[in-house]
């Protein structure tokens, strides 16, 4: 054992999501590290997206503004206004490389406590029930806390041959390489596009392929879905231009000096079976939580086909208590439903681990209430038009009002599961959140009402509040959507003082 240091918290991980945790813990003076495996933090923006242009939004025209953090999907969270990603790009869909720029001088300016170059190599509970920690040069750290944030690897599935592809990854990004080639891409994800948008200049074919049909961001509302500005090869399908996109299985693939011979079996073609042939196969099968190997001495349990691990709605290991998770790994708790495999969502979870860790479980509110039901509508509508949280995690998180004693307090960007499950206690409380609806068949072409019933089956992203009494669910109220979410006071405070008196009364309340 060369040397050991003891903390408290202990931060794997120097990527946003343990930026934001290390943030938090510094700005309340908490004894807490992070460990970096490579010399600078945000390392998986040096590698990735590969054609290095990002899909998070940096929407500059609204920088500053009130609610500006609505619509920066790339800053974390701090009171620094230079540390406002629009500082960093003018651009819409930014480079990466701006990204690791940002965050390098997010950790200096914010004098985070990180050491780089300290790779784990593994975690075990030690007899006092806390964690060590072992790095790379044999140095050993104990932990009350561990916090996880490694973030994702590329995710290789079982196919057979599957080693003979090239992986996004590692595959060359000189166009030319390609031309004129016959091509496959596994995969129907945002990276399996961005690399067909790569190659559809110079191509002779491309052929897409994955057990399942693409699914659109813009129809789903879940930004992981494939983005409009990667959609391109579907324009060239439907209109016959050369490209494929096949909903099938890949049985096998297998190589020799002609090429790829790909063995596919149909999904929507009664098990119909094919062999296509190609000059180059990529794999771009999407990610994996990363930096596995370093649980072989834990019980970590994982989630979605082992992309995720498993975690509880405070993100910590249901088998391992002191472990938790942060950054884009947190996506386990609303996988493909809401924001958290990205920044602008995963931001708001660190955010709210580090309240836990800071004050051991027992959050204080963040304000004072009065027990006053046009009191509490005025407060429940300025929440609607200006929290950040409930707008970019929608249905996730709540901004909630409790009642407690002769008081009501208020608690701000919470997990509405972790409410759920009696993190706030099961006292009377009123969840604000905004959360779509039933999706639309077409959503560029829905019938709208202006009735106040519509709210309720609204696709469209509208406030709904959520009222418990002890544990159960107790009423909730839809509101009407608003074209631009600015609910102005006289169309909405009838409705939400209306809720709220009924709510006062200990009646149930239905919207």
């Amino acid at each position: 054992m060369k040397g050991s240091t003891r903390i408290d918290v202990l931060i794997i991980g120097a990527g946003p999501g343990g930026i934001q945790v290390a943030h938090e813990l510094h700005q309340a003076r908490s004894d807490y590290l992070v460990v970096e495996a490579a010399d600078g933090p945000g390392d998986f923006f040096n590698r990735f997206p590969r054609h290095r242009q990002l899909i998070s939004v940096n929407k500059c025209a609204v920088a500053l503004q009130d609610n500006s953090l609505r619509f920066d999907w790339n800053s974390l969270l701090s009171d620094d206004d230079r540390l406002q990603f629009a500082r960093y790009s003018q651009d819409y869909w930014p480079e990466a490389n701006d990204m690791v720029r940002y965050l390098t001088d997010f950790v200096v300016r914010q004098q985070l406590h990180i050491r780089y170059n300290a790779r784990v190599r593994s975690i075990e509970t030690a007899p006092s029930g806390e964690f060590t920690v072992t790095l790379n040069n044999a140095d050993t750290l104990t932990a009350r806390r561990v916090v996880v944030a490694t973030g994702m690897a590329p995710y290789v599935p079982a196919i057979p041959g599957i080693e003979h592809a090239d992986s996004y990854e590692n595959m060359s990004i000189d166009p030319n390489e390609f031309a004129n080639l016959r091509v496959l891409i596994i995969g129907k994800g945002n990276s399996a596009f961005e690399t067909a948008d790569l190659l559809m200049p110079v191509a002779h074919a491309i052929h897409m392929a994955s057990p399942n049909t693409v699914k659109l961001a813009w129809n789903s509302h879940y930004v992981g879905n494939l983005r409009a500005i990667n959609n391109g090869l579907i324009d060239t399908y439907q209109l016959k231009i050369g490209n494929a996109l096949l909903d099938a299985e890949i049985t096998e693939i297998r190589c020799d000096a002609k090429g790829f011979h790909v063995d596919l079996a149909y999904t929507h073609a009664g098990g119909h079976r094919v062999t296509y042939h190609y000059d180059r196969v990529i794999a771009a099968t999407g990610f994996r939580f990363a930096a596995q190997d370093i649980f072989s001495k834990l019980n970590v349990e994982t989630s979605h086909d082992a992309r995720f691990p498993a975690m509880t709605s405070s993100y910590q290991s249901p088998r391992n208590p002191g472990l938790y998770f942060a950054g884009t790994v947190t996506h386990s708790r609303d996988y493909r439903k809401t924001m958290s495999g990205f920044i602008h969502g995963f931001r708001y979870n660190a955010r709210f681990l580090a309240r836990l860790l800071i004050s051991n479980g027992r959050l204080s509110p963040d304000q004072a209430l009065s027990a006053d039901a046009k009191k509490l509508a005025e407060w429940a509508l300025d929440r609607i038009n200006t929290s950040d949280a409930i707008y970019l995690q929608p249905g996730y998180y709540a901004d909630v009002a409790i009642e407690d004693g002769e008081c009501m307090n208020a608690y701000l960007g919470v997990p509405l599961d972790w409410v759920r499950e009696g993190g706030l206690g099961n006292g009377w409380q009123v969840a604000v959140t905004l959360a779509y609806g039933p999706p639309a068949p077409d959503p560029l072409r829905v019938e709208r009402s202006p009735d106040l019933s519509y709210a309720a089956v609204t696709p469209f992203l509208h406030p709904v509040l959520h009222l418990r009494r002890n544990g159960r669910d107790a009423g909730v109220l839809h509101l009407l959507e608003d074209l631009e979410n600015r609910y102005a006071p006289d169309d909405y405070l009838p409705q939400l003082v209306k809720f709220f008196q009924t709510a006062l009364t200990h009646e149930t309340v239905v919207s």
